[in-house]
Order: C-alpha cells, then sequence, then structure tokens
C-alpha cells in the first residue's frame, strides 16, 4: 500500500508528497514533493500530482533521520516553504492518502492539541473517503474537497 499526504494552505495551494517508512517503522515525507499555487490548482494538476505521489516505490524502507533539525531543514527546501509553522497553521487542512486496490482513500485529520503539533486521525468512527484511481479528474477532485471538508 502506497501512502502520501496533501495539505490545502486555506486558498493559497496545496502541497503534496509521497511517505516512506524507515527502519524503525515511522512514516516521513519523500520525493516527490509537489506544491501547486492557488493559480495553478485545477483538476488536472491536483489529480496528476495525487497520482504522482502515490506512484513511488515506497517496499524499501530508508534510515531513520539522525539529525532532526537537518532533515526539517531539507524538507523546508523541497517543499518551499519557509517553516514548519505553515503546515501547523490552524487554516492549514491535511488529508492522508493511500492507493489500495484501485482505489484513492482519502482519511480527514485533525490538528493535535497544543502542545503537540501535527495532525491526527480524527476517528475510528470518521469513514475515509474513497474514489477510484481510474476516476476522472473532476470526480477525484470533488471527492478530494468532500474530504477537506471533514477535516477539523
Amino acid at each position: 500500500m502506497t501512502t502520501a499526504a496533501i495539505y490545502d494552505f486555506n486558498k493559497k495551494g496545496y502541497l503534496l508528497h509521497a511517505n516512506r517508512k524507515t527502519v524503525s517503522g515511522f512514516s516521513i515525507a519523500s520525493e516527490p514533493f509537489i506544491l501547486i499555487t492557488e493559480g495553478n490548482s485545477n483538476a488536472n494538476a491536483i489529480t496528476n500530482a495525487i497520482k504522482a505521489v502515490l506512484n513511488t516505490d515506497n517496499s524499501n524502507r530508508v534510515p531513520d533521520p539522525k539529525n532532526w533539525p537537518e532533515h526539517n531543514k531539507e524538507f523546508l527546501k523541497k517543499t518551499g516553504l519557509k517553516s514548519l509553522k505553515e503546515l501547523n497553521a490552524p487554516t492549514t487542512m491535511h488529508c492522508g492518502i493511500k492507493k489500495e486496490n484501485g482505489d484513492i482513500i482519502f482519511t480527514p485529520t485533525k490538528h493535535a492539541e497544543k502542545p503537540d503539533g501535527g495532525f491526527l486521525n480524527k476517528s475510528k468512527d470518521e469513514p475515509n473517503i474513497i474514489v477510484p484511481f481510474i476516476a476522472s479528474d473532476d470526480e477525484i477532485t470533488r471527492v478530494l474537497e468532500v474530504a477537506f471538508s471533514k477535516c477539523e
């Protein structure tokens, strides 16, 4: 199963990236990193980016980062973000994405409570939002919008 993430920066655009498992078993962001500005965000661009991050080979585990500050600095460089605060802004929404059995599965999340940062799955009762991988660009984008509407 391939996993990825998409962030919606409150009408400023989207950031997508693939996820890879580390040797220790946790997931970290990995290539490709795709930034779609609001002016370039259309159904075709968004769907192509989703499929690109889901079409990565994540079968091999990567080394655990040894230096987190350096890892975070490299992440910011690859994503074009100025700071990690942009990801944790109250207006930023995040959905987990996975490809499984020919479907794209979006998992809405909520912001972690302070002092923690990041995002958490909403609850086990909150259903995932599913669309076939071969659906049209418009359908995939519509389903993504539904998933983001369920984020907190």
